[in-house]
């Protein structure tokens, strides 16, 4: 990850998903249905289990970003001013 976000470079479908950056690679023509799979199985699955867990594996990513959050704005908003952005 440090590579990627230090060197800017892109990151293709296939490569994301061999890095565990993405769950799942299909061809445009068959996404619209693969959500659409994903998308029930959340809605027929068991609401407040789905619900707690999503809060519950949060939790550690929320307290990070809060922690970086203000200095990864600030730091982002001085390349805006430079010819880098």
């Amino acid at each position: 990850a440090r590579e990627l976000l230090l060197t800017g470079d892109l990151l293709g479908a296939a490569e994301a998903k061999q890095l565990g950056a993405i769950g799942n690679v299909v061809p445009a023509a068959e996404l619209d249905a693969k959500v659409d799979s994903f998308v029930q199985k959340l809605r027929h699955g068991a609401g407040k289990a789905i619900r707690w867990t999503k809060a519950g594996y949060t939790i550690p990513l929320r307290q990070l970003a809060h922690g970086h959050m203000d200095a990864g704005t600030a730091y982002e908003c001085l390349t805006n001013m430079t010819k880098d952005h």
